[in-house]
């Protein structure tokens, strides 16, 4: 009996509204696929009719009030990382669209403090009802993203998070135990007393320090015989990458090398510095297309397979279920799995 209440319900509204009973469906369902003319009017009938009231009432207030989340986030052309986060949250965007929410981007070329600022004062002052980025971590930074959270406007923190912060929630892996893994499976094959170097994309990334932090950790506690020649800071800059792996080349036998945020092009790069035969292992992090194609090259061992994709479309998908009911909080930490992944994996 429910059931075919339901289907006389849907079929009263079409019936009203003048459409067919899939349409109503589509709408009732936020499944896309209709002009927003014809979708204010069903809902405005199914309100009428009191057909799920509060699911409907919301999408009615949305409609009459727009609202604006802002996005800043590394370019999509900053590397295929940066890609993928970017099409994760454009999928939600246009999954959101009818609901009356504008998605703006403001893109980061580079992991600099006074650039983030200044986007940062923008935003601020923008008709903003909400705040995705990915942060630096400085407290300049943590500072202007108090003061947006102080005006009530949830803030998620994606892909990297920063340290003290009054953000509302963090969206992304939990870097210290990638870190961890990485290093884990590296204990197990080096050889006694080997030498091994760790190569950082910028410590002024949250996310690359953890990682850091926690490879570090764990080569200790298990691989205490296993000396680090040190953590280099790459920001990017291929030729300082070059002269650092010479330098120690020269004096060092290097036999295992963790590259952390670095694209498939660097870590290609990297390796070729290396003649074959005297190829460290190479261990790194990184998303499926990416791996699959260095470890098909012979550039890659073994590495951790991050999912930028999906901590995009989780962190706007969080924040939209923010933005319709501010009591729907969820946990300060939304963790997307990561895994370790070898050649026979991909």
């Amino acid at each position: 009996m429910e059931e075919a209440a339901l289907k006389v319900t849907i079929k009263s509204i079409a019936q009203e509204a003048g459409v067919s009973i899939g349409t109503v469906d589509r709408v009732l369902h936020n499944r896309g696929g209709v002009n927003k003319e014809t979708q204010k009017c069903i809902l405005q009938i199914a309100e009428r009719l009191d057909y799920r009231p509060n699911s409907i009432s919301k999408a009615l207030a949305c409609l009459r009030n727009p609202r604006t989340i802002a996005v800043l986030i590394n370019s999509p052309d900053y590397n295929y990382f940066a890609s993928e986060v970017y099409r994760g949250i454009s999928a939600v965007a246009e999954e959101i669209s009818d609901f009356g929410i504008e998605v703006v981007y403001y893109f980061m070329h580079s992991t600099d403090e006074a650039e983030q600022l200044q986007w940062l004062e923008k935003i601020k002052n923008s008709n903003l009802s909400g705040l995705i980025l990915k942060p630096v971590n400085y407290p300049s930074i943590r500072q202007q993203i108090d003061e947006i959270a102080q005006r009530g406007i949830p803030v998620v923190t994606c892909t990297s998070d920063i340290n003290n912060s009054r953000r509302t929630a963090f969206v992304g892996h939990d870097h210290r135990k990638e870190g961890r893994m990485l290093a884990r499976l590296l204990g197990m094959i080096l050889k006694p007393n080997a030498c091994a170097a760790i190569l950082v994309g910028a410590m002024n990334v949250l996310g690359h320090q953890r990682k850091n932090e926690g490879f570090r950790e764990c080569l200790a506690y298990y691989r205490p015989d296993v000396k680090l020649l040190g953590v280099f800071e790459s920001n990017n800059d291929f030729d300082t990458v070059q002269t650092m792996m010479k330098a120690f080349a020269a004096e060092y036998s290097i036999d295992a090398l963790c590259i952390q945020a670095m694209d498939c092009r660097g870590v290609e790069r990297v390796a070729s510095l290396f003649p074959k035969e005297k190829r460290p292992i190479i261990c790194t992090f990184g998303s499926q297309v990416e791996l699959a194609e260095l470890m098909e090259s012979n550039n890659l061992d073994f590495a951790v397979q991050e999912e930028p994709f999906e901590q995009g479309y989780r962190a706007a998908k969080v924040l939209f279920d923010i933005l319709q009911d501010k009591n729907n909080v969820p946990n300060d930490f939304i963790e997307v799995e990561a895994r370790i992944v070898l050649d026979e994996c991909l």
